[in-house]
């Protein structure tokens, strides 16, 4: 099964937990994670209109910015736990630090 298969299965059990919760599915956003994905993996997310893509490792999500680059509208996701020297580097690549646990690395 392709990842747009899978995506689309998602989605259909989000859409019917939030059918089941009275909640509107609009207010949910679904972030793939790129961990294992090729390259060709995630340009077929990004062609079938997925643009929220998270990564857990600065060096792997530093590479797969560089293959979105030109994609308008990618949201990257830093996911992963992220030190106090990369935060700079990350800034400029992602569009949320989902990981940030300390006050230390949010000043930073």
């Amino acid at each position: 099964m392709n990842v747009v298969a899978r995506l689309n299965i998602i989605k259909e059990r989000i859409a019917q937990a939030c059918a089941h919760a009275g909640r509107n599915v609009a207010e949910i956003r679904i972030v793939a994670v790129t961990k294992t994905a090729t390259e060709s993996q995630i340009m077929e997310l990004i062609g079938a209109g997925h643009l929220d893509l998270g990564e857990n490792r600065v060096q792997v999500l530093e590479s797969h910015a560089v293959v979105t680059a030109q994609t308008p509208g990618v949201r990257w996701h830093m996911i992963g736990h992220l030190q106090r020297n990369k935060v700079r580097d990350v800034l400029m690549l992602v569009h949320t630090i989902e990981s940030v646990d300390s006050v230390r690395l949010a000043r930073e």
